[in-house]
């Protein structure tokens, strides 16, 4: 849904929609690479947006996540690209 918002323009609509879907509890039970791509794309619109806070509460999120899946890789991994789209912004 959010990349069809994307599509058209609607940014800010999309970026909502992945922050509620992260904040929501089934995210959790997603498998460990969905998960990343969605925080990657939800960090890619953070930046674009310089919606900072978003960026930090998605962050923070995952970061629970990957602990509880031993999955710390993948948070290493999403944090890296986060910073690279940053500096590059």
């Amino acid at each position: 849904r959010a990349e069809e918002l994307v599509d058209i323009g609607k940014k800010q609509d999309a970026l909502e929609t992945l922050h509620a879907a992260i904040q929501h509890r089934k995210f959790r039970q997603l498998k460990a690479d969905e998960v990343e791509k969605f925080m990657v794309r939800h960090l890619e619109l953070c930046v674009e947006l310089k919606k900072i806070r978003s960026a930090r509460e998605g962050l923070h999120q995952y970061r629970t996540i990957s602990q509880d899946g031993n999955n710390i890789g993948s948070f290493e991994a999403v944090v890296k690209k986060f910073r690279e789209d940053a500096e590059n912004e």
